[in-house]
């Protein structure tokens, strides 16, 4: 009785080892980096160079505050002496007046370039889920995952077959050309790698 239990048992599990491996063999897995197809995004170039005119305008910005505030401390500090202290007490407000608008600036350009960031990348965003989905579902793919290393999108791929890479098939349904952004890459190396990046430089 014992014996033909364990051989049901023993038939069972070899029968779903099997169909755990047909259905293992039937997954088609590809990959591709979100961070290549933003770059070769044929609107991609806008959005950085709306990005740099915002950045640089709020640069100019703090350019001209600190000026006003290197300018007022210096005639301050060289009128200090002969100063009574009323008007030393309202020189320094005023220094740290321009000193905290400075500062409120800065945090404001960062957080006004971050939202316009995102809202301009996310119709690119949006076209290129919509490029993935349409591969996978036109060449029977199960998954398709990232290989992503931007600070934004984590990598969810430690090795992939180059095979399986499927940043081509992507770019062609996007109606972009991977071949021309190759040579163009080859030519300009630092031209088009990642997203988008216009960060505020700190005084």
């Amino acid at each position: 009785m014992k014996k033909q239990i364990f051989a049901v048992l023993t038939a069972a599990a070899l029968a779903f080892v099997g169909l755990n491996a047909n259905a293992q063999s039937a997954l088609k897995i590809g990959y591709t980096d979100i961070d290549v197809l933003l770059a070769g995004h044929p609107k991609s170039k806008a959005v950085e160079a709306e990005l740099q005119t915002r950045s640089t305008q709020y640069q100019n910005q703090m350019q001209s505050l600190q000026k006003d505030l290197q300018d007022k401390y210096t005639s301050y500090q060289k009128a200090e002496p002969t100063m009574s202290d009323v008007i030393k007490a309202d020189k320094q407000k005023e220094l740290q007046g321009i000193q905290e608008r400075l500062q409120t600036l800065q945090q404001n350009a960062q957080t006004e370039l971050g939202q316009k960031q995102q809202q301009l990348l996310q119709p690119l965003l949006t076209d290129i889920d919509n490029a993935i989905k349409a591969v996978a579902k036109e060449n029977n793919y199960t998954f398709i995952l990232s290989s992503s290393v931007s600070t934004q999108l984590n990598p969810i791929v430690l090795y992939a077959d180059p095979a399986t890479e499927v940043t081509d098939l992507v770019f062609k349904k996007m109606g972009v050309d991977p071949e021309a952004l190759k040579k163009a890459a080859a030519a300009h190396p630092a031209a088009g790698q990642g997203a988008p990046k216009t960060p505020v430089k700190k005084p």
